[in-house]
């Protein structure tokens, strides 16, 4: 019988061997967890992303019932060609309780180029909306990126939703729709041209109004810039062989893909085309108000020409070409 005062057994704490397994159990459960967490996570912005654009769906309908017309693509007027052009996405901020910022700018109603930095245009461009941003995309609301105009330098609102322009190269105004060869301008955005839902003789449900774009996204060759869009302008500039400026900020084709990795005169094809940071495809508005994921791999031929793939089926409008599920 051990005496009073005196411990007996197993002396109290861990050994260092215990710490390190304690240690290394904690280690297990928390590399267990961690893709879940980051799915959860994942899960919760894509649900955004896709409110996003059911959101802009119903300011696309509410002003098609005022207008009977989809908003302009962009408008000229009597600015000049280096002058930013307001989107249609601009005209849709009424629609998206964003009036008191639209009225600050006074869309449509001045040339980009008067809108000094410190201006009260200039400083309502440069006000975020979270309804553009997708939260999958690490852009931020507001970016330097793309200068509607070439000779300002004013941070502008930027967004990852861009505009339908049809399943071939850009183009300023609608072309001959064609199923076999030529004429595939046939989206839903084009210059001083508002198009009504009557264009869309393929069905609302098998036509994209607006798709995403990234500004960087990762693929398979490394981290691409797509350079995402910009909610307020762009300059005049239709050649999509350069990329450079101009229509291919707002809108995207068909021709271009979704996630596509390849170059064309420097610049990663995402440029033109559809991305996102989501695994596999990105999301897409319907002309029914639906938000569709459609996948990367979906049939796509790339070529610009031919209405003969899926994917290009569902980027023009009144080409006689519909599609069952995809």
């Amino acid at each position: 019988m051990s005496k009073p005062g005196k411990r007996s057994g197993r002396p109290f704490g861990f050994t260092l061997i215990e710490l390190l397994v304690v240690i290394a159990i904690i280690a297990v459960l928390i590399a267990l967890l961690l893709p879940a967490v980051q799915q959860a996570r994942e899960a919760a912005r894509r649900s955004q992303c896709k409110n996003n654009l059911k959101q802009l769906g119903l300011a696309v309908h509410n002003y098609h019932d005022v207008f009977n017309q989809l908003p302009l693509g962009w408008y000229q007027g009597g600015c000049n060609q280096g002058s930013g052009h307001f989107t249609a996405m601009a005209r849709l901020l009424p629609y998206l309780d964003q009036a008191p910022t639209a009225n600050a700018v006074g869309v449509g109603s001045a040339c980009w180029d008067t809108y000094a930095a410190g201006s009260v245009g200039g400083l309502a461009m440069q006000k975020g909306m979270s309804v553009f941003v997708c939260p999958s995309d690490t852009m931020g609301s507001v970016s330097l990126d793309e200068k509607p105009n070439c000779g300002m330098n004013v941070p502008t609102s930027t967004s990852n939703y861009v505009l339908n322009n049809g399943s071939g190269s850009f183009a300023v105004y609608p072309g001959t729709p064609s199923n076999s060869s030529g004429g595939t301008n046939n989206g839903l955005f084009f210059k001083e041209r508002g198009i009504g839902f009557n264009f869309v003789t393929d069905g609302l449900s098998n036509t994209i109004v607006f798709g995403e774009r990234g500004r960087t996204i990762q693929t398979g060759v490394g981290l691409l810039t797509c350079k995402a869009s910009n909610v307020w302008a762009h300059r005049d500039n239709d050649a999509d062989d350069s990329l450079q400026w101009g229509i291919y900020i707002t809108h995207g084709t068909a021709k271009f893909g979704i996630n596509n990795a390849g170059n064309t005169g420097g610049r990663a094809l995402c440029g033109g085309g559809y991305s996102s940071n989501h695994v596999g495809g990105a999301h897409f508005l319907m002309g029914d108000g639906a938000v569709r994921f459609i996948t990367q791999n979906i049939q796509a031929d790339y070529d610009g020409t031919a209405v003969n793939t899926v994917f290009e089926a569902l980027s023009g409008g009144n080409d006689g070409v519909t599609v069952g599920d995809f």
